[in-house]
């Protein structure tokens, strides 16, 4: 088969800022579905896989698209843009389009709210996605990337109080040569186990050898056998600090452990994607 990875434009302001944000996505869909025997365009021909339908504008009139086969990849949280959830299940009930997941407790949703029987295929690491350079001296202590929330907020500011230097980056070119700079990237996102690497962000710092901090986690762990800093969004600016003050040597060995649970994911995502793609 043959596909296309498309955005929806928002004009060139909101592309700058939000196209880096599926640099990621893209790589692993173009990886795993070479890797299937499929081919990806680059000319807008072939089925198009949408990565960011949310950002279709309100009241939009959806008979103007082409969505009968297209894959509408869905990457937000149930109740994130819950206008173009809507919107997403309209083109699949009347115009024929398809919904994939990254989130497996997103598929319930689907089905249950919206009728839509979506797929669940969760990005995992591919080879392409290693691009962010280390540095030997990382003057950064804790890195975010992304929109901060009122709980990341928090976490930043603890961790500044304990006079560490924190750095906060949104949208954008540069985001790998700070992520090489820094000694702990932060990921706030539950996770209902530690070693279930989910999240692109995580699973594309983890993979580059970065050490990350996230929400929840399995508690019979350790850092060291999780790969990563963990610990509820109340506890997690005291488990980073407590990160920081640790050797080199010690972040280094968490943070070798993360890769190979984000590297992982790569095979994962591929045995999705071939699942998926079958005829139903």
């Amino acid at each position: 088969m043959k596909f296309s990875i498309q955005l929806i434009s928002g004009g060139p302001a909101q592309d700058f800022m939000m196209k880096p944000i599926f640099d990621e996505p893209t790589m692993a869909l173009k990886h795993w579905l070479r890797d299937l025997g499929h081919e990806v365009a680059g000319d807008g021909t072939g089925t198009p896989i949408i990565l960011n339908f949310h950002c279709i504008p309100a009241r939009f009139d959806l008979s103007t698209m082409r969505l009968k086969g297209t894959i509408i990849y869905n990457q937000e949280s149930y109740g994130n843009h819950a206008e173009r959830w809507t919107m997403a299940a309209i083109a699949a009930h009347a115009h024929g389009a398809k919904v994939w997941d990254l989130r497996q407790e997103n598929v319930a949703h689907w089905r249950d709210d919206f009728g839509v029987e979506a797929k669940y295929v969760p990005v995992g690491w591919a080879p392409e996605m290693l691009n962010v350079p280390q540095y030997n001296v990382k003057p950064i202590d804790l890195l975010l990337y992304g929109v901060c929330t009122d709980r990341r907020r928090k976490v930043m500011e603890y961790v500044r109080s304990k006079g560490y230097t924190t750095h906060l980056h949104f949208g954008g070119p540069a985001k790998e040569n700070l992520q090489g700079l820094s000694k702990v990237i932060l990921s706030a996102r539950a996770h209902d186990h530690v070693t279930q690497v989910e999240t692109i962000r995580l699973i594309h710092a983890a993979g580059n050898g970065c050490l990350c901090a996230c929400e929840a986690g399995d508690e019979s762990m350790g850092m060291e056998a999780g790969g990563m800093i963990w610990s509820t969004i109340d506890q997690l600016g005291d488990e980073i600090v407590l990160a920081l003050e640790q050797d080199d040597d010690y972040r280094h060995r968490v943070a070798r452990r993360g890769q190979e649970l984000a590297v992982a994911t790569g095979p994962v995502m591929r045995q999705r994607l071939c699942m998926a793609l079958e005829p139903v």
